[in-house]
């Protein structure tokens, strides 16, 4: 699979859509656990954090493998939860970028398993989003420390921020947990774009026919 390279700062080059767009299906052996997608939203919301963000990118999730199924872990609002890539990449509303660390970044999987596990269930942090907004506006990251303990809710970014700095890598050196936006992540320097993840046709014409009122639903795959 060929695969489009990225700007020396860890940026997508300009014709990134046209030359990394890439099947699910081939991609997924080739995605590792800690590696991020980042999401481009078309809806209001996801528009409004673009805007304020200065960033094509409105959601972060982290990805990685639990047994056979490949899964991301994602903060929205209902929360810290976890689903599985296909379907987030076939429900999401807009593009799905596949991100990974650097040849030498040296990140811990396993702890940061353990640390994406141990935040599920955690309530969405609403107001922490508006600080985070505000902060944007005014332009005020720098010098503020990491928290100690755990944050009990978080969003999309900080919960991957939160989850790498546990796993021995500080993805955003000039920001901590709670002021990093998912155009944070791609600007870090700390990640390579790998492709643009579509869903395969033949999935989401099963997952239709299984919608359908009175249709048997198809056997699910592996995610």
């Amino acid at each position: 699979m060929e695969l489009e390279s990225t700007a020396g700062n860890g940026s997508p080059t300009q014709n990134e859509g046209a030359r990394c767009q890439v099947l699910y299906s081939n991609a997924r052996e080739q995605i590792q656990t800690g590696d991020v997608l980042l999401f481009r939203g078309t809806s209001a919301v996801s528009r409004i954090i673009r805007w304020g963000s200065r960033s094509p990118y409105s959601h972060a999730g982290l990805a990685a493998w639990w047994g056979d199924r490949l899964i991301v872990f994602q903060a929205v609002s209902r929360g810290a939860q976890v689903v599985p890539v296909s379907s987030a990449v076939d429900a999401y509303d807009g593009q799905v970028d596949w991100w990974a660390p650097k040849a030498d970044i040296t990140l811990d999987p396993e702890e940061l398993l353990n640390h994406a596990v141990t935040m599920l269930g955690r309530a969405y942090a609403f107001s922490g989003v508006l600080r985070l907004m505000w902060r944007m506006a005014v332009r005020r990251f720098r010098g503020l420390r990491d928290a100690k303990d755990a944050p009990k809710e978080l969003f999309c970014s900080q919960y991957d921020s939160y989850c790498y700095r546990k796993a021995g890598v500080d993805l955003v050196l000039h920001a901590d947990d709670a002021s990093t936006s998912p155009g944070d992540l791609a600007t870090s320097g700390q990640l390579v774009m790998k492709g643009v993840l579509h869903a395969d046709p033949s999935d989401k014409a099963a997952r239709k026919l299984a919608a359908a009122p009175g249709k048997p639903k198809p056997k699910s795959k592996v995610a």
